[in-house]
């Protein structure tokens, strides 16, 4: 019996684990045609300027999950790969993406909390249960002042 309750956390993680990295790669891809539009705004904005931005910010992102979820299994080949791109100094100039990728994930984790600080319980036909929640305020305010910089930095940046 407990294999089997093992068995189910286990896919209960996955499955939220998958949701969660499907909310910030469409959050980043929201980003990316922001970007795009921004070409159009930024005093000397390059397309491939850019384009680096929205690479760094997927490094931000990953990096950011790294740290809150999935530990040094996933932290360390982007620490490798961002060690490797900024060594390059025509991409390491869009490097403010990184303030992005965290500031889209720290959302995330804001929406996810949403119904939050405290237990907020729930029932259905099929069963009942309570859930406890983070105050999502202060994920909310870092992750937009964050989301928000790396914006204006890059859209800045000479």
């Amino acid at each position: 019996m407990t294999l089997l309750v093992c068995v189910a956390i286990a896919i209960a993680f996955a499955f939220t684990l998958v949701a969660t990295i499907a909310e910030v790669v469409a959050a980043l891809a929201l980003l990316g045609l922001v970007a795009r539009r921004a070409e159009q705004w930024s005093p000397g904005g390059s397309r491939s300027a850019w384009g680096w931005f929205v690479v760094w910010a997927l490094i931000g992102a990953v990096g950011a999950l790294g740290v809150f979820s999935l530990g040094v299994f996933l932290l360390l080949p982007v620490v490798a790969l961002g060690i490797f791109l900024a060594s390059r100094p025509r991409i390491r100039r869009s490097a403010f993406g990184v303030l992005t990728g965290v500031g889209a994930v720290l959302l995330s984790v804001a929406w996810v909390q949403r119904d939050g600080p405290g237990t907020t319980c729930w029932h259905s036909a099929n069963g009942s249960g309570c859930d406890q929640h983070l105050d999502p305020l202060p994920w909310l305010a870092v992750g937009a002042l964050l989301l928000v910089a790396g914006f204006v930095a890059q859209a800045r940046r000479r």
